[in-house]
């Protein structure tokens, strides 16, 4: 799995002090196949006020390689965007043994 966390600094607020911010996700491979994508959805603020997000992207069955994961973010309101790029290579999973008994 591979996990990925953001935060959002320094949103607009509406007029009653509220943030219009969405993030969505693209994973693709390093040829520009599309594997997996999320939508765009709206970030809602923690109960401390933040905007943040996490997600788990389970890499089980994809074909040892490279990747690109895209992040982007939008603040509504502001209307701007940030976009990231990540590169990342998926590898072969190595196999534990067991130990053995004497």
């Amino acid at each position: 799995t591979l996990f990925c966390q953001y935060t959002v600094f320094g949103a607009a607020l509406d007029g009653a002090g509220q943030p219009h911010v969405s993030g969505s996700w693209i994973l693709k491979r390093a040829n520009g196949t599309l594997v997996r994508e999320v939508p765009a959805r709206g970030l809602n603020p923690s109960a401390d006020g933040r905007l943040l997000r996490l997600y788990g992207i389970a890499l089980a069955g994809l074909s040892p390689g490279d990747y690109e994961l895209t992040l982007a973010v939008r603040d509504e309101l502001a209307v701007k965007a940030v976009e990231l790029r990540e590169p990342f290579t998926v590898e072969r999973a190595v196999g534990v043994s067991p130990a053995s008994s004497q």
